[in-house]
Formats: C-alpha cells, structure tokens, sequence
C-alpha cells in the first residue's frame, strides 16, 4: 500500500476544527473548501441567535511555523479572486503547534501589492485573534459595510428621467408630473442623467424604458398619447414593476399604495394582468382587491371588472394565499345582493374550491353560479369545469 496521508490535509483538518471553537458558537460555518482560494463562509448570527443578514468568507492557511518565523506569501491570482467577491474575505492563519489563529482582512493588504508584483508577504498584516474582541471588530466591520452599501437603496429613492430626443424642458415636465403622483416622500424624480439614480427611466421615440442600478427592468412600448402626465403614470407603472423584480419591501409596496390609480389608468388592458399581478405580490392578495375595488371607475380598463377575479386567483396561487382568496369569497358571496356579482362569485369560489380538491363544495358553487345567472350553462368553459366537479 503506497497511499500515505501528507500533514498538509491534516493541517487543513485540524484548522477547521480550531476555526469551530475560535468562532461563537451562533455564528455558522460552511464548509467550501474547493480549492479555488475560499475554504469557509461564515454567517453571523447574533449573542440572541437572530440571523444578521451579515456574512463573510474565510481562507483558511495553516503551518506548523511559530508565529515569531513564519513566512506566508500570497499571489497576485488568488487577490484578484477575492476581490471580486461581493463578500468580504478573512484570511485565518492557523498555528497548529501554538494551537491559535492569526487573522486580517484580505482588502487591507491587497493595496500593498505592487503593480509589478507577482506575490505579497502577508505575515505583517496579521494579528491575534481574540475570542472576546475579534468576531465582535469582524461583525462591526461587516455592519458598516452593509450600512455604507444600502444608504444609496433607501428612501427617498432618486429616479433619473432621461430622453435620446426629448428636450429637456420635456423631461422636468415629466419628473415633476411624476413626483406629484407618486404623492409620498419616499420617491424623487429628477430630469438628468444622474449616475447615482437607483432607477433610470428613458423615453425612447416609440416606448419608454425603465432600469434598476442598471440592471434589467421593464420596457413600454406604443404609449399611445404621450403628454407629460400620460408619460409619468407609465414611468411609475415601469419603476413598480422593475421594483417587484428587486425591492418588493421598500419600493413596490408604497408605489403600490399611494398610487395604484395612476398605475391603473396606465396599465389599460394591455398591462392589466402584470399590474394587478404585481400588486398582490407586493401588498398581499386582501389589501389589493380593496384598493381595485375602491379605484375609480374611470381608471378601471373596460374588462377590469370581469378580469380582476380571475388575475386575482391567478395570484392567490401564485403567491401561497389561495386560503385567503377562498376567504374573501365566501365573505363577498355573504353580503352579495345582485344576481350577476353572486354569480360570478359563486363562480370564482367554485374554481378555488376545485383547485383544493373540495369537489363537493365546488359543485355546490358552480349550481349557486348557474341559479344566480342560468346563461352560465350556454358557456362552454362553465359546463366543463361543472362536469369536472
């Protein structure tokens, strides 16, 4: 038998189960160790066991050097990796004969790396790590971090309205058009080309397209009318739906709020379905079926009324709240007083009470339906789901 086990993956072995005691005992470690220059990611987890949201990457080197004539020294490869990482990245030396780590963060020393440089001698950099103040400096650090790298996403939230063509007197008609239907503080709107505008919205000759931190978003196109105000009801129906993709929490949901009507009137039977879609995702099923039914007649498209049902069942499945559709229907069956509303109710309660397997139920439904407005029975997608239940 030839195989022999060599002391580098022992030190290895023994550096992960050190690091394991170094770290709090909330913190979780995950364990990569795919040798591309990341061995762990630890999560932090607060002193109440309370997720963070915080995290960070370990490279994890060990030796049987003493800390007083070691020498450790890290290529120019493996420091472009790590900065590339959106996580930041701890280098852990382990000291197997001492039994204690030594640890930096990777960014404080890569700008020491000189341009003509192929490697760094990183020992310098190094300090002891202290159960009682390391993982508190490691997790303030992070904290900071994520402060510095949210401040920008946090409200009010600056939109950049730009233009290939539109003259600029144009585009300031549009962002005060804009802002004054947004009607709420958490939203500003300028008329320029802002590189710090969490969304960009820009007016194209035949459409209108909005992104999110350059990312993709969505794009409108055969507006129709285009006067400023029918321009920035379509610029927030974009930044909603560009934000139901990134920012559900903090900018779909008062979008959603403060102006549904607007986005409404926008949406028309095109975006119909996207939009009330979108709704349900950001303020939940119950919340967005008051604010369609309190909307403005003249905002509702011509087949809103007829459609919302069933986008809004379409939803409900969607999103996990199909219990919650089941409820509303039987309280809006209840103090239904109108043949063709109860009939369309009983409807719609029929098809959810389908989709759960409560056959006997639905069957009930689809025969109250039929009652309520007999014409059902000349419907051909009537009569088939009734001979389903």
């Amino acid at each position: 038998m030839t195989t022999k086990r060599i002391r580098n993956h022992e030190l290895e072995e023994l550096s992960l189960a050190a690091l394991r005691f170094a770290m709090p005992p909330k913190w979780v470690i995950h364990d990569f160790r795919k040798d591309y220059g990341i061995d762990v990611q630890l999560e932090i987890f607060g002193t109440d066991g309370l997720a963070t949201g915080l995290r960070c990457y370990g490279q994890l080197k060990a030796t049987d050097n003493s800390t007083h004539d070691d020498v450790l020294s890290l290529d120019r490869d493996h420091f472009e990796y790590w900065g590339a990482h959106t996580d930041p990245v701890l280098l852990l030396r382990y000291y197997a004969d001492a039994k204690r780590f030594f640890w930096c963060w990777l960014h404080d020393v890569a700008w020491s790396l000189k341009p003509d440089a192929q490697s760094l001698s990183v020992t310098k950099f190094l300090r002891p790590w202290d159960q009682g103040s390391s993982p508190k400096n490691v997790q303030d650090f992070l904290w900071r971090r994520s402060q510095a790298f949210t401040a920008r996403q946090l409200p009010p939230f600056l939109v950049s309205v730009r233009g290939i063509s539109t003259p600029m007197a144009t585009l300031a008609e549009v962002a005060d058009s804009s802002e004054d239907l947004a009607n709420s503080s958490a939203f500003q709107f300028e008329s320029d080309s802002l590189s710090t505008a969490i969304f960009e919205v820009t007016l194209l000759a035949d459409g209108v397209v909005c992104s999110y931190l350059g990312l993709p978003g969505v794009i409108v196109e055969e507006m129709g009318e285009v006067s400023p105000d029918n321009i920035a009801s379509t610029l927030l129906l974009l930044v909603f739906l560009t934000a139901c993709r990134y920012d559900r929490i903090l900018v779909a949901r008062p979008l959603a709020r403060n102006c549904f009507g607007a986005m409404l009137k926008a949406a028309g039977e095109k975006y119909f379905f996207p939009l009330i879609d979108s709704v349900v995702y950001a303020v939940g099923l119950k919340e967005a079926a008051k604010l369609f039914h309190e909307a403005s007649e003249s905002d509702i498209p011509t087949t809103g009324r007829a459609l919302f049902p069933g986008v809004a069942y379409v939803a409900a499945q969607r999103y996990g709240e199909a219990e919650q559709w089941i409820a509303m229907l039987r309280e809006e069956l209840a103090e239904s007083t109108v043949d063709a509303h109860r009939a369309a109710t009983a409807y719609s309660l029929g098809n959810a009470l389908s989709h759960k397997n409560l056959w006997k139920e639905a069957l009930s439904m689809f025969k109250l339906a039929a009652e309520a407005l007999p014409d059902y029975f000349n419907r051909a997608y009537f009569r088939h789901e009734y001979g389903a239940a």
